[in-house]
């Protein structure tokens, strides 16, 4: 009898072995696929981040382009109605000596 339960009793330890084999092994698949999953989700965040960073840069910079030809004309024609006024120098030294 000694020898059948020294028997069970072996087995019984190669069974909880083979079940610690198979758990570390289904662990470090699982941290593996868990590792790829996590580099491959990098890799798409890294490629739609600079999609969207160049969309953005290139917005702001056709937006700055539109402003800044906005304001040149808007200076032009401001430029133009100053030049166009009739000047008073007579009138302005009078101004000038009345303030001093």
């Amino acid at each position: 009898m000694a020898d059948s339960e020294a028997d069970v009793i072996s087995h019984l330890l190669d069974v909880e072995q083979n079940a610690f084999v198979q758990v570390k092994e289904a662990q470090e698949k699982a941290n593996k696929m868990v590792g790829e999953a996590r580099s491959e989700a990098d890799s798409q965040f890294k490629t739609r981040y600079e999609e969207i960073a160049s969309e953005l840069d290139k917005e702001f910079l056709d937006e700055r382009k539109r402003i800044v030809e906005e304001h040149n004309v808007s200076l032009s024609a401001f430029k133009d109605s100053v030049q166009k006024k009739e000047k008073n120098k007579s009138a302005f030294e009078n101004f000038v000596k009345k303030a001093i």
